[in-house]
């Protein structure tokens, strides 16, 4: 019996390495998850108010890392006015999810 691995066996291990990894990050991701819950879950209910512009802040970094990962050549003012653009696009969906539900009358969104 040959120790050496199979053709078979070569192309496979790429993917199981990158499987093993994938279940690796979503764990840590999900520890991370369970984590913030339970941390804002004991935030009283100033400290939930006081955290929604650091949580904006944040949101906001990571949109601007996207945009600037689509528009490498993009300058300050194109980033900002594609943010803005991404912001008004995501009101409006939220309008217009709001409306479905029934949850906003005529006129009010």
């Amino acid at each position: 019996m040959s120790l050496r691995p199979t053709p078979r066996e070569y192309r496979l291990a790429p993917k199981i390495r990158y499987n093993a990894a994938m279940n690796d990050i979503k764990q840590m991701a999900d520890e991370i998850f369970r984590d913030r819950v339970r941390q804002a879950r004991e935030m009283t209910p100033e400290e939930k108010v006081l955290a929604g512009p650091r949580l904006f802040e944040y949101a906001r970094k990571i949109a601007i890392c996207g945009i600037r990962s689509r528009y490498p050549d993009a300058d300050e003012a194109e980033v900002e006015r594609l943010f803005q653009k991404r912001l008004a696009l995501q009101e409006r969906i939220e309008s217009a999810q709001l409306r479905l539900n029934g949850q906003v009358r005529n006129g009010e969104g």
